[in-house]
């Protein structure tokens, strides 16, 4: 049998099964690169196993994928996900890591969230009524970043209900933090139950350069600093040292350097120019004007004993006795309590620390 070649072309669809037996054609026959994608439709690939390298394709469907690691891409923004950990991480368009789920913290999985901008790491937002967030059991937030707190909660405007945060305990207290204008306006209300242990206190400076410490008293010397609406203001003060002073403000419980950049109600952001210049001369005081509390007293009035009213006395920043003197101040009744709380027989500059009671009764 002899066979004969020919240059003639053959002509499209011309060599089929009766001309090729099956298994005529073996893989070292076809040329490499000879195969294209426009000249294959494959429907299924059944228990495939190959390496097959690096694979660009436009989408998957219906499959799953086991691997040492899967991402997004291969540098910049990205997420992946390792075998070795199983941690789902989200890198940043310099290479750090931004968030993950599955990290640990003191054994225990959490997800984390890390962020460096002016805008939140993480919102949660819900506009129907189901909320955007629940927490069940104990969380803990903080903050590392200077004059930032560790949380803003912010109620819409829509309603008289969209309060900041409400905290309920079952069976006991309720009250709210941020409230809407239409509900009154309030920082904080107590819905069920009062507040407890409750001392009102007031924002004031003190010049640095003075003494002063906590259970000294201070007067408003009237220089305000700032206001705000009609229910804040902040003021410099100065220690109390004239008998009976009526421009009595209250006792020192704290006192800190001021700082530029930190909150104050009466101090809106946007008075750069004054917070600095308050910075270089002040010190921050939180004063007790309301409530319980302790005193600075001396001896110069004589001894005191529970139920005394106290005033002012020539001893910077203590009280005497005062027998039945109603200050002028804020205070409308101010008592020792106690029992042979102070004597005044140890000589006139005698001072120690006593109970103060408060009250608002009209006839003192």
């Amino acid at each position: 049998m002899s066979a004969a070649t020919t240059s003639t072309a053959l002509a499209p669809g011309s060599v089929g099964n009766t001309e090729l037996a099956n298994g005529a054609v073996t893989g070292v026959k076809i040329a490499a690169y000879s195969v294209t994608a426009d000249k294959m439709s494959v429907s299924s690939l059944s228990a495939l196993t190959a390496n097959l390298g690096t694979v660009t394709a436009g989408s998957l469907t219906g499959v799953t994928i086991t691997g040492a690691t899967v991402q997004t891409a291969t540098s910049g923004r990205r997420v992946t996900m390792s075998a070795s950990d199983n941690y789902l991480r989200v890198i940043s368009a310099s290479g750090s890591q931004v968030a993950a789920i599955g990290e640990t913290y003191s054994g225990d999985v959490v997800m984390s969230v890390a962020r460096e901008s002016g805008t939140p790491a993480v919102r949660l937002q819900n506009s129907s009524s189901g909320g955007a967030l629940q927490l069940t059991g104990f969380a803990d937030i903080s903050s590392s970043y200077a004059f930032q707190p560790a949380l803003i909660v912010t109620g819409s405007s829509g309603s008289g209900n969209n309060h900041g945060i409400r905290g309920r305990a079952s069976g006991g207290g309720s009250g709210l933090i941020g409230v809407p204008a239409a509900s009154g306006g309030f920082a904080v209300y107590g819905e069920v139950g009062s507040i407890a242990p409750f001392t009102g206190s007031h924002d004031g400076f003190l010049e640095r350069a003075s003494a002063g410490g906590p259970g000294d008293i201070v007067i408003d010397t009237g220089r305000i600093l700032m206001r705000s609406g009609l229910d804040d203001a902040v003021g410099v003060n100065a220690l109390a040292d004239t008998v009976a002073d009526p421009r009595v403000y209250g006792v020192i419980s704290r006192r800190v350097p001021f700082e530029a950049g930190a909150m104050m109600a009466a101090f809106p952001q946007q008075a750069a120019a004054l917070r600095d210049y308050c910075a270089e001369r002040f010190d921050r005081l939180v004063i007790n004007s309301l409530g319980e509390g302790l005193i600075n007293v001396c001896g110069r009035g004589g001894d005191i004993a529970a139920g005394d009213l106290l005033c002012a006395s020539s001893l910077p920043g203590a009280k005497p006795a005062a027998g039945r003197w109603r200050d002028a101040g804020l205070y409308r009744r101010q008592g020792a309590r106690g029992g042979d709380v102070f004597q005044s027989g140890r000589g006139a500059a005698d001072r120690l620390h006593i109970p103060l009671r408060v009250t608002n009764d009209p006839d003192l």
